[in-house]
């Protein structure tokens, strides 16, 4: 979330040279290369050893944490939004629209059953 931010707040800073526009493009490929890596060793943990998972969820700690996974996914859909866009083509609105609703369901799900799971 936070190289994400950082991505942003670049991006969008109201005196811009073209060297922030590529330090921001740079952090957001790691933000992005994070994120990936992040989800990649979760999904392998869970598939590993499914009984961890109703474990972390019924933690009052770990818990807390499922909620940086929509937070970190939205960071990268403004990015894409900003950035990818001009450059992409007109399919990549689209895509990011698509990753919005998912990423906004997801919210929505866990703000929703975590205050009941604790």
């Amino acid at each position: 979330m936070g190289t994400g931010i950082v991505s942003i707040l670049l991006h969008n800073l109201p005196y811009n040279g073209i060297w922030l526009y590529w330090i921001s493009v740079v952090t957001f490929a790691l933000n992005v290369l994070l994120f990936s890596t992040g989800c990649i060793l979760s999904a392998i943990r869970y598939t590993l050893y499914p009984e961890i998972f109703r474990v972390m969820v019924m933690h009052p700690v770990q818990s807390m944490f499922i909620g940086t996974f929509p937070m970190g996914l939205m960071t990268i859909i403004s990015m894409i939004c900003l950035v990818c866009t001009p450059v992409w083509g007109p399919w990549t609105p689209y895509f990011a629209w698509g990753l919005w609703i998912f990423g906004a369901i997801v919210s929505v799900m866990t703000a929703l059953s975590l205050p009941f799971l604790l």
